[in-house]
């Protein structure tokens, strides 16, 4: 058993108000960039970009996580916002590095 406690992520009030179809591209990424930033359990936030567009091949959009964190469960966790906030509606190419 772990010494410590995760909390689980949680899905912003934006999101839980607001339907992904009736955003922009800039809207998306800009409130998936604030849900990252707010979430206690990254070690260190600033080095994580959200950028979302179209995808060439489908009608998705696409959001992409790209930087640098230290470590793969930081990695784990900005995925695992991405996907709570926009309920696995949007793909997630999650570019992200870690050093």
């Amino acid at each position: 058993m772990n010494d410590y406690y995760i909390s689980p992520v949680i899905m912003t009030e934006f999101f839980k108000k607001t339907k992904i179809k009736d955003l922009s591209l800039d809207e998306i990424a800009h409130n998936l960039q604030e849900a990252i930033i707010e979430d206690p359990e990254l070690a260190d936030s600033t080095n994580i970009s959200v950028k979302a567009e179209d995808e060439s091949s489908s009608k998705k959009a696409v959001i992409r996580l790209i930087g640098k964190v230290t470590s793969e469960s930081d990695r784990a966790r900005a995925q695992e916002i991405i996907e709570k906030n926009t309920s696995n509606e949007l793909k997630v190419a999650n570019e992200l590095a870690v050093e």
